[in-house]
């Protein structure tokens, strides 16, 4: 398959620089700056045009050497909604690539179709002036159209599709809504638990402790939502003792509590943290959660 044979009389082709070929691993094109979404929600027809990639010339960026300084995938993007890119891919792509670029590449379209480009042909031979345009300062980040002859070559590029399972955006804001919707008292606890896990970073100053999402990127209410996640994956029961937790108990000791699974490891992100009572959480400290079973066996006077 060529790309004239995906690509309609007049469609339009916008180069811009990636770190790798589109993928599941990240099935948007995100951008840190605002006006590179307006400049393709104008621009950018759904269904017509498309984004081409191509690879940086840098080591540390474009990891892959087959990949740099070439052309990478043409994608297809949906620009009639711009979305948080946490909303679009992965959870784990999300915080991998926060947790080395925080802050970076918060807004996103989805895609709608993407192929990869057989070979990788190299950039410079094939767009050789709308590569050099995206090195000028102006044009970081951004996009520059490919016309005239390099438009011809790259129609004449062969291209295999790409298969994405596009149903991130959809499956997160049932999510979402249904934290929205949950009651104000379970929402209350939420919100504390979130605080706390926020004081507790700020106090911490120790850069290798993040929260999930991390806080510089996202409001803290995605954070309130992962809770309530757990809270819900956990059926409302302690990880620790498996037991119910109340959601407003007088005792302060049975009150919801946000524990990490790992305590060496720092973070709080959807592999690391689950729900306990808030006494279950002080008797595990620091130690193991096979620590803390036998504990209870013990307390219990089972062993």
């Amino acid at each position: 398959m060529r790309i004239r044979d995906i690509a309609a009389a007049d469609s339009r082709f916008f180069l811009k620089s990636e770190w790798g070929p589109a993928s599941e691993y990240w099935p948007a094109v995100s951008f840190t700056k605002r006006s590179v979404g307006d400049l393709l929600r104008k621009a950018c027809r759904p269904g017509i045009d498309f984004v081409v990639y191509s690879g940086t010339s840098s080591a540390e960026n474009t990891k892959d050497s087959r990949h740099r300084q070439n052309l990478l995938s043409i994608v297809r993007i949906d620009t009639s909604v711009e979305k948080a890119t946490w909303e679009l891919i992965p959870e784990e792509s999300w915080s991998d690539a926060q947790g080395e670029h925080a802050g970076r590449w918060p807004y996103s379209f989805a895609m709608a179709a993407a192929w990869e480009m057989d070979g990788f042909p190299p950039a410079r031979e094939i767009a050789k002036d709308a590569y050099r345009s995206l090195g000028i300062p102006a044009n970081y980040g951004s996009v520059v159209e490919i016309t005239g002859p390099e438009r011809e070559s790259l129609l004449a590029l062969s291209v295999t599709a790409v298969v994405l399972r596009l149903q991130r955006a959809g499956i997160r804001i049932v999510e979402r809504r249904r934290f929205i919707d949950a009651p104000v008292d379970v929402k209350a606890q939420m919100f504390r638990m979130a605080k706390l896990i926020e004081e507790r970073v700020a106090r911490s100053g120790a850069s290798g402790i993040r929260l999930y999402p991390v806080r510089e990127a996202l409001p803290s209410v995605d954070l309130q939502e992962l809770l309530y996640r757990r809270c819900e994956d956990q059926k409302w029961a302690c990880a620790l003792c498996h037991q119910p937790i109340p959601i407003a108990p007088a005792n302060r000791l049975l009150q919801c509590s946000a524990d990490r699974v790992e305590n060496e490891n720092l973070k709080y992100d959807a592999a690391n943290v689950q729900i306990t009572h808030f006494g279950c959480n002080l008797a595990r400290n620091d130690g193991t959660i096979n620590d803390f079973a036998e504990w209870l066996e013990r307390a219990k006077g089972l062993i």
